[in-house]
């Protein structure tokens, strides 16, 4: 249904039907398998046309959902402006609109996962209560998306601590083990490869917030 709707036909859709609907898997360990069960659902593990697949087939989110939205593999954000209550409603909506769709299409929600996050410098921002399929969404307060960390002020703060540390560590760990090194380009390479990546990693994300502030406490 799906990739008929992005407009590809046959034969190169009854191919595709062919290639991921009556798959069988079985398990084995050591010298004991399973019996053979049938696959409902998803894309072959491993193969060169899921990843593609699956994109298409999340991507099919956009036509539900209107208000803003970030998509990254399986990893799906929802937001909106609150400014009243009214918007806090809108955006239930969109959650009640968004669990539906994984209804329709057979996915299944890991609600251990889904959290919600208010990004604010109000003393006393809205806090309302969201929920996916009537179970209450945790309400955190630091959270870690892509190897960045975000705290409801956007001040990275916390983010800047764990990078220094774990680039120190590294760091650290270089000076313990090229104490025999006598190439100073091999030990820049190092440097490069294994700490500055670390501390340059999402740059473009949280260092604008730091321009205005004295940042001599991280070094």
């Amino acid at each position: 249904m799906v990739l008929k709707s992005l407009g590809i036909g046959n034969p190169l859709l009854s191919w595709l039907h062919s290639y991921i609907t009556g798959r069988k898997q079985f398990v084995k360990i050591k010298n004991t398998v399973s019996e053979l069960a049938l696959i409902p659902s998803g894309v072959p593990q491993g193969g060169h046309l899921s990843p593609l697949l699956f994109i298409l087939f999340v991507n099919s989110i956009t036509k539900w959902i209107t208000k803003a939205k970030l998509l990254f593999a399986d990893d799906i954000k929802i937001f909106l402006k609150i400014d009243n209550l009214n918007q806090c409603h809108i955006l239930q909506s969109e959650l009640d609109i968004f669990a539906s769709w994984t209804y329709s299409i057979g996915l299944s929600l890991n609600l251990s996962k889904c959290h919600v996050m208010s990004f604010s410098r109000q003393r006393s921002p809205i806090h309302h209560n969201y929920s996916l399929n009537g179970t209450s969404l945790n309400r955190v307060f630091l959270y870690k998306d892509l190897g960045i960390h975000y705290s409801p002020s956007l001040n990275f703060e916390h983010h800047i601590k764990v990078t220094v540390c774990k680039a120190l560590k590294v760091l650290g760990f270089i000076k313990r083990n090229t104490n025999q090194f006598s190439s100073a380009r091999c030990l820049c390479t190092l440097y490069f490869s294994l700490v500055r990546s670390i501390l340059e990693y999402g740059v473009v994300v949280w260092h604008p917030c730091l321009l205005n502030e004295d940042t001599s406490s991280y070094a």
